[in-house]
């Protein structure tokens, strides 16, 4: 889901997002993923090799890892 600055999207449609994602997770007892990247500023600052380090360095799960590197 993206967010940001964004016309007609605000951070409180996210945050309240975020809530109803969680809380269904906890009902349903099941994994939840949340990802929020900024790419923009990101790649212009770290080289692609060095997040890819960061990444397996932090235990970040295979499928999101998987995600993360395509960018």
């Amino acid at each position: 889901m993206p967010h940001g600055f964004q016309k007609d999207k605000n951070v409180l449609d996210v945050a309240l997002m975020t809530t109803l994602l969680l809380d269904r997770a906890r009902e349903r007892h099941g994994k939840l993923y949340i990802l929020s990247k900024d790419c923009e500023k990101c790649f212009d600052r770290i080289t692609r090799w060095v997040m890819t380090y960061i990444y397996q360095r932090t235990g970040v799960p295979p499928i999101l890892y998987n995600i993360l590197v395509g960018f």
